[in-house]
């Protein structure tokens, strides 16, 4: 069974202006703390924005360094690409020159053999020539 408020219009009105005032009291303070609530998750945003920013600024700074790291790595890849060909080069040069000596040499050695060969050749005509001599004498 139900119980309208016009059947009992003292007791239904007494319920609601004692009940009102608590009510009011309880969203006040629901509300107060809804207040702070959002103060706090505005000051937590913040903190995390800030924080974000710094993040971000870190992030920016580090690109930047691995960008200039990597022209360095490129620079000195051209580099140690340039000193490279220079070795190439200078081995080249020197199995030339080492040849070159080695033909020198052989040239050396076959004109000191002529030259040997010239001193035995005169010394056996001086021989010659001296015993030679030494014979008409007699």
């Amino acid at each position: 069974m139900k119980v309208l408020p016009q059947q009992f219009p003292v007791l239904a009105t007494s319920l609601t202006w004692s009940n009102l005032g608590e009510i009011k009291r309880s969203r006040k303070r629901v509300c107060d703390r809804c207040r702070v609530l959002a103060d706090q998750a505005e000051r937590a945003m913040k903190d995390q924005q800030t924080l974000l920013e710094h993040k971000e600024s870190e992030l920016r700074s580090m690109e930047e360094h691995v960008r200039l790291l990597e022209e360095q790595v490129s620079s000195l890849k051209r580099i140690s690409e340039a000193d490279r060909d220079e070795l190439s080069k200078l081995r080249a040069t020197v199995a030339a020159l080492d040849r070159e000596k080695d033909e020198l040499q052989i040239a050396v050695d076959e004109k000191t053999e002529q030259e040997a060969s010239r001193v035995d050749a005169v010394a056996t005509r001086v021989s010659d020539i001296s015993l030679l001599s030494s014979t008409r004498l007699w």
